[in-house]
């Protein structure tokens, strides 16, 4: 008998610690963990899907912002002639890396609009062409005859296909023609996330 009710005393002792416990828990306010603080250059980045650009992400493209392209800045083997980089957007202020969905467009602007020779680089998002200029997609444009606003895609993809690189002469102390290819010099500018025009540089 007196076993039975000590038993049954340790059980009503066991069952009440446990409701003090839950109670004295619940009225415990745990504080608040802080996020990270984000990095204007890596949110860039981060927590945003993959950008895939079609025909239409260009069309208006002449009405972006424009900057002149002089010098060093001009491919060796490209056609000679007037030519502009047109920004979609503006990378935002202290950023290291530019927002997913950028477009940047160069255009070399001899004749009419339909003899242009225009390439342009889209921010599509990381891991895409990780082994070149990371997180961009690379275009050839053209301006079908009589249309001067909404061009079409000649191809796309992390470099040219086949045949579609600036010839490059005198290199690697060579005089045949070698194909240079967007990656050979835009991945070389990793302090601007692949921009190589002074005007958008994000250093």
């Amino acid at each position: 008998m007196r076993s039975a009710i000590a038993s049954l005393v340790v059980v009503v002792i066991a069952g009440a610690l446990t409701g003090a416990l839950v109670i004295a828990a619940s009225a415990i306010e745990l504080p608040e963990v802080a996020s990270a603080p984000s990095d204007a250059g890596v949110a860039a980045d981060s927590g945003a899907g993959p950008f895939v650009a079609f025909a239409r992400d260009f069309a208006g493209f002449r009405r972006w912002e424009r900057h002149a392209v002089e010098g060093a800045m001009i491919p060796i083997g490209a056609p000679e002639g007037p030519t502009y980089v047109y920004a979609s957007r503006r990378a935002p202020e202290g950023a290291h890396r530019w927002p997913v969905g950028t477009i940047l467009v160069k255009s070399i602007e001899v004749g009419p609009p339909s003899a242009w020779t225009i390439h342009a680089m889209v921010k599509r998002g990381v891991p895409y062409n990780r082994d070149g200029t990371i997180g961009w997609e690379f275009f050839e444009l053209r301006f079908p005859e009589g249309e001067e606003d909404a061009p079409v895609i000649v191809w796309r993809g992390p470099g040219p296909p086949s045949g579609h690189g600036y010839a490059a002469m005198h290199r690697d102390a060579g005089t045949e023609p070698i194909a240079l290819v967007c990656n050979d010099c835009h991945a070389a500018a990793w302090q601007s996330d692949g921009a190589i025009t002074p005007a958008l540089s994000l250093r």
